[in-house]
C-alpha cells in the first residue's frame, strides 16, 4: 500500500498549479477514496491562512480525480488519507 500512497503524491504532484503568490503556508484535506479511485470525500481540515491558497490546493485535489484502482491486496474497499498540500514563496 506503500507504493500505491507514493504513485498517488506523484499523481496530485502532476497537477499542481504553480503560483505567483507571495504566501506560503499549508492545506490539509481529509480524502476518502473508493477501490475504484473514486472521491467519497474531500473536505478540507485546516487551512493556510490564506483563501487564495486553501482555494489553489482543492482544485489541486479536484483535478487529480479519479485516482488509479487499489491493488488487489488491499483489502478494505475505501482508503482514509490526510493529505496535505504544501506552498512556498519561491513557487
Amino acid at each position: 500500500m506503500k507504493k500505491y500512497c507514493c504513485e498517488l503524491r506523484q499523481h496530485i504532484k502532476k497537477n499542481y498549479i504553480p503560483i505567483t503568490h507571495n504566501s506560503v503556508g499549508t492545506v490539509e484535506f481529509h480524502i476518502v477514496i473508493d477501490r475504484s479511485g473514486d472521491i467519497l470525500l474531500l473536505k478540507q481540515i485546516s487551512s493556510s491562512g490564506d483563501n487564495f491558497l486553501d482555494a489553489t490546493a482543492k482544485l489541486i485535489l479536484e483535478k487529480s480525480f479519479p485516482f488509479k484502482e487499489f491493488p488487489e491486496d488491499y483489502l478494505s474497499s475505501f482508503m482514509d488519507l490526510i493529505f496535505p498540500i504544501k506552498f512556498n514563496a519561491k513557487e
